[in-house]
């Protein structure tokens, strides 16, 4: 019973780690490509998006729990 518990809070905690990583995608392409565009991402705008986009990186590194050998 315990094991399936673990199981369920396992996958959540995965999935929330994905969709983190999803969120750093978006964020450093918003960066990148607003860069290039448009002169209203200033370079200290980019770097705080990045850096905004590093810190979400290891929060979703540790939301994702290790496999499990069985």
């Amino acid at each position: 019973m315990l094991y399936l518990h673990q199981m369920k809070h396992d996958d959540r905690r995965r999935e929330i780690g994905k969709m983190l990583i999803k969120v750093v995608e978006y964020l450093i392409t918003i960066a990148l490509i607003g860069k290039l565009l448009t002169e209203k991402v200033t370079v200290p705008v980019a770097s705080s998006i990045i850096i905004t986009g590093c810190i979400v990186l290891v929060i979703a590194f540790f939301m994702i729990p290790p496999n499990r050998e069985k």
